[in-house]
C-alpha cells in the first residue's frame, strides 16, 4: 500500500513521487504532557517520500499520527490522513 503525488522538496517538483508508511508504532500515552490531555490511544508512523518506487533512501521522512481502532489495520487511516495533509494533495493510491 502506498500512495503517489507531484511533491516539491527542496524546490525541484518530484513527479509521481511515491510515499509509503515504513514505520509504524503505537503509544497509550497522549503526544504531549498536557494536564488536560485526553489519554488516547494512537498510532503514530514514519512515511517516506521517495523519488519513485524502486528507491531505498527516501528524500523526506515524515510522521503522521491517527487515533487507534481496536481490531482495524491502522494503514487505510494512515494513508487517508496523509492525502488531507497540504503536501500531499492530489495524492492517488498506488
Amino acid at each position: 500500500m502506498a500512495i503517489s503525488c507531484d511533491f516539491t522538496w527542496r524546490g525541484i517538483v518530484v513527479k509521481n513521487a511515491y510515499i509509503r508508511v515504513d514505520k509504524i508504532f503505537g503509544s497509550k500515552r497522549p503526544e504531549l504532557p498536557i494536564p488536560d490531555a485526553p489519554n488516547e490511544p494512537k498510532w503514530y508512523a514514519a512515511v517516506g517520500v521517495y523519488a519513485d518506487s524502486g528507491q531505498n533512501i527516501p528524500l523526506l521522512i515524515v510522521d503522521v499520527s491517527i487515533p487507534f481502532v481496536t481490531d482495524e489495520s491502522p494503514y487505510p487511516g494512515l494513508y487517508s490522513a496523509l492525502k488531507t495533509m497540504p503536501e500531499f494533495s492530489g495524492a492517488v493510491d498506488c
